[in-house]
């Protein structure tokens, strides 16, 4: 979190980042979905508290809509590949 503040990006480009990582940890089948889950609270909460940022709660509906969108698309993206893998 501390090379994140340091970076100074934007929480929108943080909340993007997550739901990448978290996409990827959702289409990994040996990685659970608490750790996803963990993952965007950790960052987004601290991130949504820098000064000028959007609050906790908010950030906290942030993460939780990328997560349940990553999370969506990757149970997608897992039945498309067997789909297609045969």
């Amino acid at each position: 979190n501390a090379e994140l503040g340091a970076a100074q990006l934007s929480f929108a480009t943080i909340t993007f980042l997550v739901w990448a990582i978290g996409l990827g940890m959702f289409l990994c089948p040996i990685v659970p979905g608490t750790a996803v889950y963990l993952f965007a609270g950790v960052v987004l909460g601290a991130q949504a508290q820098l000064p000028g940022s959007v609050g906790f709660w908010a950030g906290m509906v942030f993460g939780s809509c990328a997560c349940s969108v990553a999370k969506m698309m990757a149970c997608m993206l897992q039945y498309l590949i067997g789909y297609f893998a045969g």
